[in-house]
């Protein structure tokens, strides 16, 4: 026997296992044959399986259910919000230039230096 998955063409096993696979099919086929036989005792043939073009357009599928429309239930939307005071805020507006920038920048760097002096 085997160990794995992997099975030579040629051996005993591989034969087995394509002789259970045949038999599986041909069985599943009967039962489908009874099920549909059973169907047209009971509901009577399709109009449309007489006519072959028709037969090849439609997708029916072969247990031949009756196909009927539903309609699901939707719940209503709902929204939730939560209402809060809005935060403060205030309006601050400058007009700078570079030089104004590197003034500042240079006026900070100074003080910088002048504290490590102190140190």
């Amino acid at each position: 026997m085997c160990d794995g998955d992997i099975l030579v063409a040629e051996s005993e096993e591989a034969r087995d296992q394509d002789d259970f696979l045949e038999n599986k099919k041909q069985s599943d086929r009967k039962l489908i044959d009874q099920m549909n036989a059973a169907t047209v005792q009971e509901f009577g043939v399709y109009e449309n399986d007489k006519d072959e073009n028709v037969k090849k357009k439609s997708l029916r599928n072969q247990f031949f259910y009756q196909e009927r429309t539903s309609q699901t239930y939707n719940d209503p939307i709902r929204e939730r919000g939560i209402k809060t005071d809005p935060p403060e805020t205030s309006t601050f507006s400058v007009e700078t230039t570079q030089w104004m920038v590197f003034d500042a920048y240079m006026r900070t760097y100074e003080e910088m230096q002048r504290a490590e002096a102190e140190e």
